[in-house]
């Protein structure tokens, strides 16, 4: 352990590699770690000892940092804990190789570079003026098909609605969304406003039996709509009043 510190020496950290002594003040030291660049200001005792910390170093899957603001959430109820949580669960569908094993429907998504920064995306959390308690972070209504987690296109939407959203790709069989072989044809089969399975008729077709599906869905999605129509931007409703199931979805 250094006993002194001087201006110019390179030191190492206990866990984010080296930095270099930038600047001194009464008690006071500032350093620049070498491999991100990251400036900060630390009590002497806790320089001389390594205990600092660099904000821009890349510790969720090699993209996500926590970078340098207000937004901490080391208090386990507080807002902030909850955006922090919302963050990584969001970095973990995108990259979590284990999780694609299951559901991947999530394989290619990525999360755009400002909410690479943990403060962008408390930032937007926080501020949100329609999401509330239990509210999931939604990719898919804004720009369908979309594949990458940004403010742009994201919102947040009650459980029921992003579950409705959901196309379960990963379980479904040779048809179309909603189709399934029957004996002598096919039949189409939805979730209503309340969830529960209804099966729209029997048919001769697969294009017959889609058709019956997606005029039953995109009405289920109206309703949906109107019902939390108060509670979501507006934005979200005109999503969801246009919402049109398509035969690759």
């Amino acid at each position: 352990m250094k006993t002194f510190i001087k201006i110019g020496d390179v030191m190492k950290s206990k866990n984010y590699g080296l930095f270099e002594v930038i600047s001194r003040a009464v008690g006071k030291i500032t350093i620049r770690f070498l491999d991100t660049g990251y400036v900060c200001t630390y009590d002497k005792n806790q320089v001389r000892k390594g205990n600092v910390k660099d904000c821009l170093v890349r510790s969720i899957y090699g993209v996500g940092f926590y970078g340098d603001g207000a937004y901490t959430g080391d208090k386990p109820k507080d807002i902030v804990a909850k955006a922090l949580e919302s963050w990584h669960s969001m970095f973990k569908r995108c990259y979590d190789t284990k999780l694609h094993k299951r559901g991947p429907s999530y394989i290619g998504c990525t999360v755009g570079e400002a909410w690479h920064n943990f403060q962008n995306y408390a930032k937007f959390y926080i501020e949100d003026a329609f999401r509330q308690e239990g509210w999931e972070l939604d990719k898919d209504l804004l720009v369908k098909g979309n594949k990458v987690y940004c403010p742009e296109n994201c919102t947040f939407l009650p459980i029921d609605i992003n579950g409705l959203l959901k196309t379960n790709q990963s379980r479904r069989g040779e048809h179309p969304i909603g189709v399934f072989k029957c004996v002598g044809g096919f039949k189409s089969r939805c979730r209503d406003i309340n969830g529960v399975q209804v099966v729209q008729g029997k048919f001769t077709s697969v294009d017959e039996a889609f058709e019956a599906y997606k005029i039953f869905k995109e009405g289920v999605v109206r309703q949906k709509a109107e019902y939390w129509k108060d509670s979501i931007s507006e934005v979200a409703y005109a999503a969801l009043v246009n919402y049109r199931v398509e035969i690759t979805d």
